[in-house]
Formats: structure tokens, sequence, C-alpha cells
């Protein structure tokens, strides 16, 4: 017993010793003056600034009321602030910086024998997010912070708040710069969890901004999407590429960063672009990246699980000079389609007036397997409207017996149906039209998944601003031809999954009248009905409605056109014809398929959240909604445990 209670009693100190040590707050810039830090020149002032300086975008992130600020006097300023010694006694100093990003000229170092041994930048913005070192080499040994401003011209201060040492970092991971956007994503997270306008089915990024899809692959059973994402904020900037997989396309496991700019080889976005795998199997994205006097075509190479990636000396892989004398403005979103035995890939852009001066798609093909080898072949595709400002995220594949080109014109996306010659490295368009007839959708991508589908993915565009979130991406969609050459969208099969309740009405009739279809059909659901416009010279489909109508989303027929929420679809019928409606309301989303997805709206609405009423109206006639069907749907599962 005597023996066991010694033992205890080891084990018990063993822990206590092992024990998390508290944090050493080494500055926290809450008093009114800087203290026993030394200070020189003008830059940092006599005292922490409380938030923005005069003639200073708002500073965000920092802790508490005040922060180092050394926008005094604005950019042109410069200076130093240097703490008092002190001993290194935690593995760790984390602490939060904002500011420009222009190493060793406005930033925070830690010195040891006057010598510096780490140092981090701002990253060119306002928002303070989190950075940490790893000091745990040079424990017990006496260090100084030095917080720099010597650069004079844009973005020449820094920002800095909340020094502390810690046994616990802030940022763990290989890349800091993907650690930091990850962190400040999370820190978000809790915010937007219960917005009731954020929808719930369709996928959006944890947090901050997202907009285009990019990269979509089905690789070992997985579908992968990347998207365009600002980590930072909720609306556009910061360009990374987020990234999450699914198993079905309905529910997403939200997975860590994919890129984030390399700013110290001058790259500031990570814009658009599309990842395949080279000879040997290895995934590899192609993107353009935005920094450099001209856009350039860079590559990174993941890993077989697409989680981690690297670029490669090669970069950039193409650049402005592979034209010869031709010139591409706006050059980027670089896609990539096989046929046959060969690899070619297409961007989009404007062509100067000597070349014709139309928004194009260029074309390369591949020089081997290894996919970072490309040459210029010519121009693949020329827009027929010459005052088109330019062709972005052009998507170029085979479907059926034909070849698509989407392009996404700063307005509703567009496709054209008809063939490619890979000898001449034309397309040939013989038919076109609508992808949607909104703008609210925009920024396509595609990919193949089992049995040869293809998946059409989207961006849905016009949220609010300062939500804490911004954009969604709208529900895959299954593409086909028809005998005509108009393509045919179809929201994917697995969707059904999320169906629960299910409400029917046979038959609802109006005739110069309003009939409430359902009074309680809430926020999120998906309807299947037919609409016989019959006699009425108007006829009305109220979703999501307040009693009186006047709050709603408003899908009206009127002879020639079907309008959905503003937003009108030409529509021509026979005596007698009707309209199929296959509808899905996601809180603010909405998205409807028209006649079997000959025709598709997409629209981004906001309703009172307590107008919840399916209401039907005709004016001047009888009209009717036939085999009207109502599903709730359930929400979609986003996994966050690479956030956790």
């Amino acid at each position: 017993m005597k023996n066991l209670l010694i033992t205890t009693i080891i084990l018990l100190s063993s822990v206590t010793a092992f024990a998390a040590k508290d944090d050493i707050l080494i500055a926290d810039f809450e008093q009114s003056n800087y203290g026993s830090w030394f200070i020189s020149g003008k830059a940092f002032g006599a005292s922490p600034a409380h938030g923005a300086l005069p003639g200073q975008m708002t500073v965000k992130g920092y802790l508490g009321d005040c922060l180092v600020n050394s926008f005094t006097e604005g950019d042109a300023s410069t200076g130093r602030l240097i703490s008092p010694p002190f001993t290194i006694k935690r593995d760790y100093i984390n602490f939060l910086i904002g500011g420009g990003y222009h190493p060793d000229q406005t930033c925070i170092q830690l010195t040891i024998d006057d010598k510096p041994v780490k140092t981090a930048t701002g990253m060119n913005m306002e928002l303070l997010t989190w950075h940490t070192w790893d000091v745990s080499k040079h424990i017990d040994k006496t260090a100084r912070i030095e917080i720099i401003d010597k650069h004079t011209g844009g973005w020449g201060h820094i920002n800095i708040d909340h020094i502390y040492q810690s046994d616990k970092p802030k940022l763990t991971g290989e890349n800091m710069y993907v650690a930091k956007a990850m962190a400040n994503v999370k820190r978000f997270i809790p915010q937007v969890k219960n917005d009731p306008h954020r929808p719930v089915y369709h996928f959006a990024s944890p947090a901050m901004w997202m907009n285009d899809i990019n990269g979509p692959i089905h690789h070992d059973g997985w579908y992968h999407i990347f998207y365009q994402h600002n980590p930072y904020g909720d609306q556009w900037g910061h360009m990374h590429w987020g990234h999450a997989r699914s198993r079905d396309l309905v529910n997403w496991q939200h997975l860590p960063i994919g890129l984030a700019p390399s700013l110290s080889k001058g790259e500031e976005h990570c814009f658009s672009g599309c990842t395949w795998l080279d000879e040997k199997g290895t995934p590899i994205i192609f993107y353009t990246s935005i920094g450099h006097e001209l856009p350039e075509q860079w590559a990174a190479i993941g890993d077989e699980n697409l989680l981690n990636w690297r670029k490669p000396k090669q970069n950039p892989f193409l650049e402005m000079s592979d034209h010869g004398d031709t010139f591409i403005k706006d050059w980027r979103d670089p896609f990539i389609f096989e046929h046959g035995d060969r690899t070619f890939m297409v961007l989009g852009g404007k062509l100067e007036p000597a070349d014709g001066g139309e928004a194009a798609a260029t074309i390369y093909e591949a020089e081997n397997g290894s996919l970072l080898d490309w040459t210029y072949k010519g121009i693949i595709f020329r827009h027929p409207d010459k005052n088109l400002r330019s062709l972005e995220c052009p998507n170029f594949f085979p479907l059926q017996d034909k070849h698509v080109m989407l392009d996404s014109p700063y307005g509703p996306v567009e496709y054209f149906v008809g063939d490619f010659n890979a000898q001449t490295y034309k397309f040939d368009a013989t038919s076109k039209g609508l992808i949607d007839h909104s703008g609210d959708y925009y920024a396509t991508n595609i990919m193949y998944g089992p049995k040869e589908r293809c998946i059409l993915l989207g961006w849905i565009r016009g949220f609010k601003p300062d939500q804490g979130w911004n954009g969604v991406m709208a529900i895959p969609r299954i593409m086909t031809i028809d005998k005509a050459g108009n393509i045919i969208q179809q929201p994917a099969a697995e969707m059904k999954q999320l169906r629960t309740e299910k409400q029917n009405r046979n038959l609802v009739q109006a005739s110069d009248s309003s009939k409430t279809v359902m009074k309680k059909a809430g926020k999120t659901f998906e309807i299947t009905t037919t609409l016989d416009p019959g006699s009425a010279e108007k006829c009305i489909l109220q979703l999501c409605s307040n009693a009186d109508g006047s709050d709603a989303m408003d899908i009206v027929y009127t002879p020639g056109k079907l309008t959905v929420a503003g937003t009108a679809v030409p529509l021509d019928l026979q005596k007698g014809e009707k309209i199929d409606l296959h509808i899905f309301v996601d809180r603010t989303v909405l998205e409807v398929f028209i006649n079997n997805g000959k025709h598709v709206v997409t629209e981004v609405i906001y309703t009172d959240p307590n107008s919840n009423a399916v209401i039907f109206r005709s004016e001047n006639g009888r009209a009717a909604l036939r085999d009207f069907t109502l599903y709730q749907l359930k929400p979609a599962d986003f996994s966050l445990s690479h956030y956790n």
C-alpha cells in the first residue's frame, strides 16, 4: 500500500510538471503610452493608436482599444519601436500583425544579441491576423522585440498588437500563410452559424468571401472542389483557393485551404483555374497568378490526397511572351481538356484591336505528360459580340458527340455548342444559349463523375455585405445536349437525399383570385409542379410569402415570357401548353429549372424570415397548378473538422 501511494504521488508530480504553463504577456499596448519601449522617428507617434489614424482605411482585428500603428503622418513616416529586454520562457511567441508587405522594412523582429532571429511582415491589409514564432531553441535567452517601419511608399506602415509568450502556438502547419488564413476564417465561423439568411444546403465557405468554383475533379471516390476565397473579409480580395470534398455532391468536408498567394514571389492573388492529373497520376492545379507586371499562369503540385500543394520552380509555365506578337488583355482562367491522346488548355481574355478586338479564348497544347510545358496554338474561339468586355472562365469540353464552350462575359453565363477541329485548333459553334438567365449565377466549372456524368458547378452571387460570409455554390447540375443543340440541365439526383416531409396538392385553381397553396412551407424546400396558364392574362406563384403577397419570391407568367424574381425568360406557349417547374428554395437562394431544364434561373432574394407561405394568383382568367408537390429539405452536412 505504501509503494502504491508513493507511485501515485510520483505520477501526480509528473503530470503537474508537464502541465501547460501560463502565458506571459510581453505587451498589449492598452496603456496611454509605450512605457519603457524605446521610440525613434515619427511613424509610431508618442502612444498606441485607437484604431485607424487620419487618412487610413479601417483597421480591424486588434484586441482591446489600442494597437501599434505606424501610419502616423501617413505611409511616408518612418521609425522604430524597441522593447525592453526579456527572457524567453515559452516555446512560442504569438502576436497580431497587419499593414504592408515589405520584408525587413515594415516588420516585427525578434533580436538576440542585437541580431534578428525571427521576422514577420504584413500582407498589405489593415486586418490584423495571428502570427507565431517557434522560439523553443532560444529558451532562457535574453531577447528584444523590434517593430520597424522604414518604407516610405504605398503600404509603408505596420500594425502590431498583443505580443505574448505561450506553450501553445496560435498557428500550426508548414505553410504559415495557409495557417494564418484558416485561423482568421475560424474566428468568424461562430458569427455566421446562426445567420437566418445563410443557405443551409448550398455549399459555402466556412466563413468570409467565396466566388468562382475552381479545379473540380473526381479523384479516388471523392468529388473535390476548390473555390476563390478571401479568408480575410466578406468582400472580394486576397484571393486564395478554398477546398472541400464530398462523396455525394451534397454533404461536404471542408479541407485546408489549398493555395495562398506567394507574396515573396510577387504574387498577390491566386486567380481561377483547373485541376488535372499528369501522366504519373499526380494532381496539378493550374491557375492564373496575379501581382506581376502581367498575368502569369502557374502550377501547384499536390499529394495523393490533394491536401498539400507546392509551387514548382517551373513557374510560370506560361507567360505573355509565349504568344509572340499577340497580346491578350485580362488573360486568365486556364481550363484543360483532352481530345484523343492529346491534352489542350484554353484561357480567356480580350484581343487587341489589331488582332480583331474580340473577347476570345486562346488554345495551347501540352508538349509532354508532365503538363508543365505548353505551346501556344492560336485563337480557338472569338466571341460574336465585339463589344464584349472580356471572356472570363472559359470551359471547353466534349459532351456527347459535340464540344461545348461556356463563358462568363460579365453577365449571364453563355453556352456555345459545336465542333472542334484538332488539326486547325478551331471551334465552330452551331448553336448557342444561356446556361442561366440571371447574372446571379456566374463563373462556371465542370467535372466528370462516375458514369461519365458531366457535372456543372457555378457560383451564386448577389448577397448583402457585412455578414461575415458571401457567396455559395449552386446546386450541382447534370448537363446534356438535346437534338436541337440546346444544353439541358437537371439538378443532381443526389439532392433527393435531403427530402423529408412531403406535401401534395393535385390541383390548385385560381380564377381572378388568390389561393393559399400552403400556409407554412418554410424557407428550405423543393417543389415540382406544372403551371397551366389556362385563360389567365397573368398568373403568379409566390414563394416565402407573407399573407398579402407583398414580400415574396415571385414567379410570374404573362404571354410570351416567364419572369422569375424579375428575370425574364422568353417562353412562347401554344394554346393549351403548360410549363413544368422544378424549384429549389434555400432561405435567400432561388433556383428554378423550367421545362425539364431547358431554361434555368437563379436568384438571390431576401424575404422576411417569418414569411413562409406559398400563394397562387391569377388575373383576368383561370389558371392552375397541377401535381403540386413540396418537399421539406433538411440541411446538408458541412464538416468543419479541419477548422477545429
